[in-house]
């Protein structure tokens, strides 16, 4: 991709087609427990599924994707309506209300049916106010933003990996570090009748310690750590004793088993921006013009 400046004159040999423009790039960065972490990003063969659309998908799809929520709104607020002209007063699938039931001047029915007429208008009130809402930002995005080819590398970069302590490519901020103990601490008698804690500890194939990635909230691992032998198994197989305690799991193929867990994801896009303001002086931070090759 050639970068130029907006407020640089363009060169006459540059070739330009009607969907180049200014713009902007677009970082994100996370992580999640979820497996197979693609299919929340951009999984593949979904075509117009939108219940299957990941978060590149709907990037892609950014106009069909306000237009269908838009479209279940205006759903829901027809259910609404339909329901306040019928007796007696449905409560809409799905949907969490509260009843604010008043019975000192009335019987339990009334009381009932009134509560459920108020909240289908409260319902009613919100949702229309954020369909206006998704109007609007359709609006705003389809005239001004649009994703700048997908499916072009230099424009578009989905990563992912997994959580790892250590990695290189992942991204930072991500967990806190903290000292597991995978064997525990055994209390063994001196000589002298006191007694002192030990801990085996064999380099190589156990591990008694390890640092792990713990998530902040929680407080549960998040890292991929080796496949131990834990205390359950020892209990469950008699051919294992205390000796086998945090020792190291090996495949077939005499490599380490290791437990995966959070899987982080790094997605940079660019967009065209259709109602950029254009560089006023050399001070003033210039917008980035993308081009096709």
């Amino acid at each position: 991709m050639s970068r130029k400046q907006a407020a640089r004159k363009a060169d006459k040999s540059d070739t330009t087609t009607e969907n180049d423009g200014p713009g902007f790039l677009v970082v994100m960065e996370g992580y999640s427990s979820y497996r197979n972490i693609n299919e929340l990003l951009d999984p593949p063969g979904v075509g117009n599924d939108q219940s299957k659309w990941g978060l590149v998908t709907r990037f892609e799809n950014i106009k069909k994707y306000f237009e269908w929520l838009a479209e279940e709104h205006k759903k829901l607020i027809d259910q609404v309506e339909d329901d306040l002209e019928s007796k007696p007063y449905h409560l809409p699938p799905y949907q969490t209300i509260e009843l604010e039931l008043d019975t000192t001047m009335q019987g339990p029915e009334q009381a009932y049916d009134d509560a459920v007429k108020k909240a289908l208008q409260k319902l009613k009130d919100e949702k229309s106010k954020e369909l206006m809402d998704i109007k609007n930002l359709l609006r705003l995005i389809t005239d001004n933003f649009e994703l700048f080819e997908k499916n072009n590398i230099a424009h578009f970069k989905c990563e992912t990996g997994e959580v790892e302590i250590g990695s290189a490519n992942m991204p930072g901020g991500i967990g806190a570090e903290r000292d597991v103990e995978r064997i525990p601490k055994k209390e063994e008698t001196t000589v002298r009748g006191g007694r002192l804690k030990s801990r085996v500890s064999l380099f190589g194939d156990y591990v008694d310690i390890e640092k792990v990635l713990v998530d902040p909230m929680t407080n549960e691992e998040m890292s991929k750590t080796f496949d131990l032998v834990t205390q359950e198994e020892v209990d469950s197989d008699p051919s294992q004793s205390e000796r086998d305690l945090g020792k190291k799991k090996y495949t077939d193929f005499g490599q380490p088993r290791y437990i995966v867990r959070d899987h982080w994801f790094r997605v940079k896009a660019k967009f065209l921006w259709k109602g950029a303001p254009k560089a006023q002086s050399a001070s003033t931070p210039s917008v980035v013009t993308y081009r096709k090759r």
